[in-house]
């Protein structure tokens, strides 16, 4: 029989996996359909494409992983078949960190005023090359996690009269310093440096304009707020899942209340950051929209 930590996490898994597949779906199809009309894909676009179709692999998988942890109890997993997932894991984790790094630096070089030459030219880089560094950010993905499965060690452990193994794992000292530095730290420092400076931007100018009583209208007003708000969200949605990422590599994982919260957070980030995504574009919205009227 299953108890109820383990229902919760099936059917918790399984909800998750549904909505976030169709969410991140969603917003795959359209900026899809975005760009097939428009036939450019701007900067932003093929970011959050990305992102789109990344978040699907990882909500497949952890969705997965938690369905299959609680079925573990009926079969046998061999150490290799779980170094394995257990390395796929973590490349759809840093790839999505990176990727959501450069959304922000998205964000950064177009709400902040450069005035410095240099500056300036780095905005130019980096708006040009942002599809050599969506794929350099998989491949750099892929060649970071991949030696987890050489470098983890996985003990197995009986669960007491069944048959079911799990697994304790231990991460080489030397290669978990390097590992998560390349892999999350620098990329979500990235990420809260620009959000941060976003924010500031934003509420810099909200301020100026209501101490020079611009003639800006309320709802010009209110959309400035809004983007604000919308950072902020992604701010803390963000740092709960790398938290949620670093929870997952140094730490066991066992049936217990704060394995279970922290799961939670990694299960539910794809679907979240999907809806954020479209709530934050008011193209995208009103293209839904506009879908579900002619439906």
């Amino acid at each position: 029989m299953f108890t109820a930590q383990e229902m919760f996490i099936f059917v918790f898994s399984l909800l998750t996996g549904l909505s976030g597949t169709m969410s991140n779906s969603l917003l795959l199809t359209l900026y899809l359909l975005q760009w097939k009309n428009s036939r450019n894909s701007v900067v932003c676009g093929q970011i959050q494409m990305s992102i789109a179709l990344i978040n699907i692999f990882l909500q497949v998988w952890l969705s997965f992983d938690g369905i299959l942890d609680t079925l573990v109890r009926f079969f046998n997993i061999s150490k290799n078949i779980f170094l394995l997932m257990f390395t796929l894991q973590f490349i759809f984790f840093y790839a999505s960190v990176w990727n959501t790094a450069w959304l922000s630096i998205f964000y950064y070089v177009r709400l902040v005023n450069f005035s410095h030459p240099y500056l300036l030219k780095m905005k130019v880089v980096f708006l040009s090359s942002v599809p050599q560094l969506i794929v350099g950010s998989v491949l750099g993905s892929i060649i970071i996690a991949l030696p987890l499965f050489w470098f983890t060690e996985a003990n197995s452990l009986q669960n007491g009269t069944l048959f079911a193994i799990y697994f304790d794992t231990t991460i080489n000292f030397t290669y978990t310093t390097l590992n998560p530095f390349f892999g999350c730290i620098l990329p979500s420092t990235l990420t809260c440096l620009c959000i941060g400076q976003c924010v500031t931007s934003l509420l810099r100018h909200v301020w100026r304009i209501n101490l020079s009583e611009s003639h800006l209208t309320s709802s010009q007003l209110q959309i400035h707020i809004r983007a604000t708000k919308i950072m902020i969200m992604r701010l803390v949605l963000d740092l709960t899942f790398y938290l949620s990422v670093a929870a997952a590599m140094l730490i066991s994982y066992q049936h217990d209340t704060f394995t279970i919260c922290y799961w939670i957070f990694l299960l539910m980030y794809p679907t979240a950051q999907s809806l954020l995504l479209i709530h934050g574009n008011p193209k995208l919205k009103s293209k839904l929209c506009r879908q579900r009227a002619h439906n």
